[in-house]
């Protein structure tokens, strides 16, 4: 069976790129250094932004609903 090239969701951002947020929480990762700084963007949209390398990766109410229905959320 030929494996299926996974498809990329979400948009990565350059860092120091303006983005109007709303703060939500954070997240450590204690082995690696790492925070992340989890927020909405105005329209609503999930963001996540790593101290490491300051990119931010943003996902839409589309996608996520996209990834519940192929992870089964129906079955």
């Amino acid at each position: 069976m030929e494996k299926k090239e996974e498809e990329k969701r979400g948009t990565i951002y350059p860092a120091g790129e303006l983005i109007l947020r709303v703060a939500v929480g954070k997240a450590q990762n204690p082995a690696e250094g790492i925070e992340y700084e989890m927020t909405t963007g105005v329209d609503m949209s999930s963001l996540i932004k790593s101290s490491k390398t300051g990119k931010t990766y943003r996902l839409i109410w589309q996608e996520i609903i996209e990834m519940a229905i192929e992870a089964g959320i129906d079955r």
